[in-house]
Formats: structure tokens, sequence, C-alpha cells
């Protein structure tokens, strides 16, 4: 069962179960690779369009998701108990998808609305809806991904009209857990690179799985899906 709160659900960090919940299926076999592929591809495209502030596609790419799970449920592909657990915890997703939305709308129009409101970050922190507009992109990206022994994490801190700029960025389960913090510092504008081993803040190293890397400056962040396989 994918665990999810009562009141709201982080967009990011559910769709991260899923995609943890999607690929362990098919390492189990208990879901064909074929049909497991293309819903991993749906909600990879839903994860970076809601990073880039894409809430309308992001949310096309979650009904694609959906539609592709009933479907698999009715022929037998997916068991129903996996099936409804899935559908449930997209649906959650969806909804907080369509109240963003509406937020970002109420901002581009200026009304102040629901938009004044604020949605809870991957760490915990209020970040206002007005970051996923007119953003500049940090640029975020690794490579190999997955990977065994290290990857390497490329990104880009822009001019925001101060010198040293807090940045983190942090590695996180699929629980919302903190396991690694690989940057912690003002920096300077300019392009930066990182390679992180799967090492842990502790000096243990990560399981094999699925992680998430959030990058953050003051009123700005994108996240990126990371598979340790060894």
């Amino acid at each position: 069962k994918i665990g999810i709160g009562e009141e709201s659900v982080n967009p990011i960090f559910t769709l991260g179960q899923l995609i943890a919940s999607v690929s362990n299926a098919i390492d189990d076999e208990v879901l064909a690779e074929k049909y497991g592929e293309k819903l991993l591809i749906d909600l990879d495209k839903t994860l970076s369009r809601y990073n880039s502030g894409q809430l309308e596609s992001a949310i096309d790419h979650l009904d694609n998701f959906i539609d592709r799970v009933t479907i698999s449920m009715r022929s037998g592909e997916i068991q129903e108990a996996l099936g409804n657990a899935w559908l449930e915890a997209a649906y959650r997703i969806r909804e907080q998808l369509v109240k963003d939305l509406l937020a970002q709308e109420d901002l581009l129009k200026g009304t102040g609305g629901y938009g004044s409101d604020t949605r809870t970050s991957a760490d915990g922190l209020m970040n206002s809806n007005q970051d996923l507009i007119g953003a500049q992109t940090l640029n975020l990206q690794n490579q190999p991904n997955p990977f065994s022994d290290q990857t390497r994490i490329n990104f880009e801190i822009p001019e925001i009209g101060e010198a040293g700029i807090p940045v983190v960025m942090r590695v996180f389960n699929t629980n919302g857990q903190v396991v690694r913090t690989l940057v912690h510092m003002d920096m300077e504008p300019g392009r930066y690179s990182v390679n992180w081993s799967g090492s842990l803040d502790d000096g243990g190293m990560v399981p094999d799985g699925i992680y998430l890397l959030e990058l953050s400056i003051p009123g700005q962040r994108e996240v990126l899906t990371i598979s340790v396989i060894r």
C-alpha cells in the first residue's frame, strides 16, 4: 500500500513512492516489464512537468497512468489489490495537482485568492505557489541514471540579484527522510557538478532503490528521481 496522509499529499514524494512501487512490481515479476515501463514513463513525465510548473501537462500524464492501470486491472495484468493502491495514491495526487493549478491560475490573474496559500515542500518548509511561475531553471541533471558506483550531478545557479546564494542539495528516500546532504552553502551564480556514490550522511551506503534529489535556492527548487542499482 502507498502511504498517503488523510488531509493532503506531497505530490513529489507520493509520486516517488509510486515510482518505487511500480519498479518493485517489475523486479518481483508481479508486473510484466512491457506494462511497467509504460507506467514508469507516465509517472516520470508527471513528476518532470510538476517540477517545471506545467501542471496541466502533469495532470494529463497522470491521467494516462490512471487509465493504463485501470485497463491493466481489467485485463488481469495488474493484481486488484496492487492496482487499487496505485489508483488511490494517483487520485490523491491528482486532487492536489488540481488545487495547485487553480492556485497558479489565481496568481496569473492577480486575484490573490487560493494562490496566496502555501504548499509544503519536500523538507517541510512552506513554499508559495508563486515559485512555480516564471522561475529560471536550475538545469538539475545527473548521469548515469540508474547508477551503481557513482553518478555525476550537474546544476546551474541563476543570477537572482544577490551574491552568495544559499544552496541546498539533499537526497531523500521515498519515505521523505533525508539520507544525504550533498551541498549546504552559499554559492555564486554559475554551473557546478557534484558526485554522489550512494553514501549516507552517517558514512554507510544506501540500499538499492529509488531516491529523490532536491536542489533548492531561495524561492525555487527542482527534484529528480535517481535509481541505485548495484
